[in-house]
């Protein structure tokens, strides 16, 4: 039987050598966004949320001072700035979506949501965030916008309480499901 498994295993190892002689690289990581250059601009360097907004990326950090504020960075992670004035009432973590442009959503908009009540703001880069929708049970955990055919374009939101809302681009807020416990993480 061991002789079994060691053929086996031989010949398994033998395929993925002649398969094509994959190369492994090495993959080198660096920090996109400096510590120093995010405690200038937001008295905090515990980034929660970061999205892809057409031309920039739009940050959020976790709790502590100024986490009502967002920032933005332009695409090599430098030239940081607070982007927007401070969302109205935010607290707890503050989680980012940024639209895709799909189910009468424009293209690369900001939405930011509170863990600490259930209002979404639609975020513009300067001026006051416009509040855009408020789920009726949870603190928002997660934004996420359909990227397909699934939810006909449609932003969803997770919340502390488990449920789990589709909002239209008029703000009409929808349960889907309830999972019964905190949700976040969308994929």
């Amino acid at each position: 039987m061991m002789d079994c498994k060691r053929t086996v295993l031989a010949v398994a190892v033998s395929l993925l050598a002649l398969a094509g002689g994959a190369r492994a690289d090495t993959v080198d990581f660096n920090t996109f966004v400096q510590s120093s250059g995010l405690l200038a601009t937001e008295g905090n360097t515990a980034t929660i949320a970061f999205n892809f907004a057409g031309n920039k990326f739009v940050g959020s950090v976790y709790n502590g001072a100024n986490n009502n504020q967002l920032y933005s960075t332009n695409l090599s992670g430098t030239g940081l700035a607070q982007y927007g004035q401070p969302i109205p009432g935010a607290g707890g973590e503050v989680v980012l979506g940024s639209s895709l442009g799909q189910g009468g959503f424009g293209t690369g908009n900001i939405y930011a949501g509170s863990e600490n009540n259930g209002q979404i703001y639609l975020v513009p880069g300067s001026g006051a965030p416009l509040l855009f929708a408020t789920v009726p049970v949870g603190g928002v955990r997660q934004i996420f916008f359909d990227p397909g055919s699934s939810f006909g374009g449609k932003m969803i939101v997770t919340t502390s309480s488990g449920n789990v809302y589709t909002v239209t681009s008029a703000g009409t807020v929808t349960l889907l499901t309830s999972v019964g416990e905190d949700t976040e993480g969308l994929d």
